[in-house]
């Protein structure tokens, strides 16, 4: 005999902690990393570890005083994926330490060449890294922007001719997990010797790029102010710098300018990762570290790092997007790389199936999502447990030959 039932995951955790940001309350999708630790119970615990389980429980209530039965329980671990949005790009401001979107330096055509000027990369947050339900990979691209303010055009040209960039590029994933909420969205600030909060740093390694040419441009100031605001044209000619007029100009009067070049750069991950989020005590957060290499001149480097948001959306319609993505664990072991959690199985066919031994007792069914748990190096012990859901199923009619059916969806927390 079996016994369908219909349940909604909340796409939130409510939290009693007053201080949790809004934003920090998202459901998790499953994760386990780090060493496990298993202990005597049979329970599975990593820095951070995130697992969900199923968990039914049936009573049965005697009609008679004479007649007693003990409780049935079992649990079928699963692997939960929520559906994510994309934000709005990140303000790198409220980030001080956290990212670098522009690296400025002086830059010689050799060690004991004079100054040519000064060299700015500068590099924008791309648009997200997007999943649907089976893609294995996903591309975006971001924009690198080039500038050189040059102190004499006299060797400027050939220097520009000559340059050649090279672009290593690595996706940062950060995992921060804490014992307590978090009162912010969590960063590198939060992280201290004796604090509370501890992060996972890995890295991607993304292709390298190599441009033996970049089309450069220069950009005139406005003769008037020498501001950045005004542009009085561009050519990409590289003689193009010099002045047209048929006399020499002085030094008040001469136009300025810059040397000026775009091009997008392309992050191509072959790989499935978790989606942007956070939750009360976990949250996974990802950056672009670029390493621009320019070779022709004397060799410089210039390290940005960039906000980066992975999307896991729906390639269903829009409804789809408003419940997260659920199934056994065992049909998503290898994306995920996730291990079961527990070997308990379903209740027994034959216990089920024995009319004469359940004939006088009702069935009380208990369905709870399982917990969010999470171990602390020092202490070894579960430091979070979150019932996500709790459903109950009552019927007062004894139980007959044919399958009882329930009424469908029941108290979604």
């Amino acid at each position: 005999m079996s016994i369908p039932f219909y349940f909604i995951v909340s796409k939130k955790i409510p939290s009693s902690d007053p201080q949790s940001p809004e934003h920090c309350l998202q459901l998790p999708p499953s994760i386990e990393l780090g060493a496990v630790i298993v202990d005597e119970t049979g329970k599975r615990f990593a820095q951070p570890s995130i697992s969900y389980a199923l968990r039914a429980k049936v009573c049965f209530a005697a009609r008679t005083d004479d007649e007693t039965m003990p409780p049935v329980e079992s649990s079928l671990p699963l692997i939960l994926r929520p559906r994510t949005k994309e934000f709005p790009p990140t303000d790198t401001i409220d980030f001080p330490t956290e990212f670098k979107l522009q690296v400025s330096k002086s830059v010689r055509r050799s060690l004991f060449a004079r100054n040519l000027g000064t060299l700015t990369v500068s590099i924008q947050e791309p648009r997200p890294l997007i999943y649907d339900a089976s893609s294995m990979g996903s591309l975006t691209e971001c924009h690198v922007g080039l500038e050189l303010l040059a102190l004499d055009s006299g060797d400027v040209h050939q220097a520009l001719q000559a340059m050649e960039i090279s672009i290593h590029s690595w996706v940062r994933v950060k995992t921060f997990y804490s014992v307590k909420s978090f009162s912010q969205l969590p960063s590198q600030t939060l992280l201290s010797s004796d604090g509370k909060t501890r992060l996972r740093d890995d890295f991607l390694k993304l292709e390298t790029r190599n441009l033996p040419h970049v089309s450069w441009s220069y950009q005139y100031h406005s003769v008037e102010s020498g501001g950045d605001d005004a542009n009085n044209g561009s050519t990409t000619q590289p003689d193009s710098g010099s002045s047209s007029c048929s006399g020499p100009a002085s030094p008040s009067q001469a136009p300025s300018g810059r040397w000026t070049a775009r091009f997008t750069h392309p992050i191509r991950v072959q790989s499935r990762v978790l989606p942007t989020f956070c939750s009360a005590i976990v949250a996974r957060l990802y950056t672009v570290i670029v390493r621009l290499k320019v070779s022709g001149i004397r060799r410089e480097s210039f390290n940005l790092e960039i906000p980066l948001q992975v999307v896991h959306a729906s390639s269903n319609d829009a409804s789809d997007e408003e419940y997260p993505f659920i199934r056994p664990l065992e049909e998503d072991r290898t994306s995920m790389d996730f291990r079961r959690a527990s070997t308990t199985s379903w209740f027994s066919d034959e216990s089920l199936a024995s009319s004469t031994l359940f004939r006088n007792f009702i069935p009380l069914i208990l369905l709870r999502i399982a917990s969010i748990s999470l171990l602390t190096i020092t202490h070894k012990q579960r430091c979070a447990d979150a019932t996500l859901a709790k459903t109950t199923l009552y019927r007062e009619s004894t139980l007959c030959s044919q399958p009882w059916w329930p009424p469908g969806v029941h108290n979604g927390v």
